[in-house]
């Protein structure tokens, strides 16, 4: 097996969370009440072995993870992870409420350009948590491709839309090509009305100058979901 490199940040918030492990046992000693290894493995349907490794970091805490053993222990995140609490929570690490947080399932990438057909099967993985709480029920992940929206936005990034609410001017959003399935991100305009047509007609703007404007008059389109958070790599 590959030995995982982990950078020492990584280590101190195993060291965190192993120190918390530790109290807790204590707490619960006192309690006359036991707490192992082996209680969390079997509490998270995991093996001894993975609960283990995340203490003893063996392996680097992920943002699911995370958000179980914060929910076991009652604490924050950013009691044992300030990084991994900051991609939940922006600046504020009082991440508390977690049981709101939920898994939205993940589409298939997104093109953020011209517009990309999509499949029935697009669903590519099981999910990604999100705080349902504060960004609503009815929420699903979309990975990015292309480079019509950057520097807002990378090829690969992971934005969560939400497809219940409604677009406003300089919203993000997945729209669908009328007609057939092709879907495209880009942040939406309305532009009023067609003084021909008196139809109110909307705008698809990419963010890269490089790339057209997507006009409804000319290209009809529905919008599917708005996007309400940004997920993207630091490095």
């Amino acid at each position: 097996m590959t030995k995982r490199n982990i950078t020492p940040e990584q280590k101190q918030d195993a060291a965190r969370l192993k120190a918390i492990y530790e109290s807790t046992k204590n707490e619960y000693k006192a309690q006359g009440k036991p707490l192992s290894q082996e209680i969390i493995a079997h509490h998270f349907n995991w093996t001894q072995g993975a609960v283990g490794h995340y203490l003893n970091g063996k392996i680097a805490l992920n943002l699911d993870a995370a958000i179980k053993f914060a929910e076991f222990f009652d604490v924050p995140v950013a009691d044992f992870s300030p990084s991994l609490a900051r991609q939940l929570g922006g600046d504020n690490f009082d991440v508390v409420g977690v049981s709101n947080f939920k898994k939205a399932p993940i589409l298939n990438y997104v093109q953020a350009g011209n517009f990309r057909e999509y499949f029935d099967d697009a669903i590519v993985e099981e999910g990604y948590p999100y705080d349902a709480g504060e960004h609503g029920e009815y929420c699903f992940w979309v990975r990015i491709e292309g480079d019509s929206m950057e520097p807002d936005f990378k090829s690969g990034d992971m934005v969560l839309i939400n497809t219940d609410r409604q677009p406003v001017a300089g919203n993000c959003v997945i729209a669908l090509k009328d007609g057939c399935k092709e879907t495209t991100f880009k942040r939406w305009r309305p532009r009023g009305f067609d003084e021909k047509t008196g139809t109110e007609y909307f705008q698809l703007v990419p963010s890269n100058e490089n790339y057209p404007i997507i006009d409804s008059r000319f290209t009809p389109f529905s919008v599917c979901g708005v996007a309400v958070n940004h997920s993207k790599s630091l490095v």
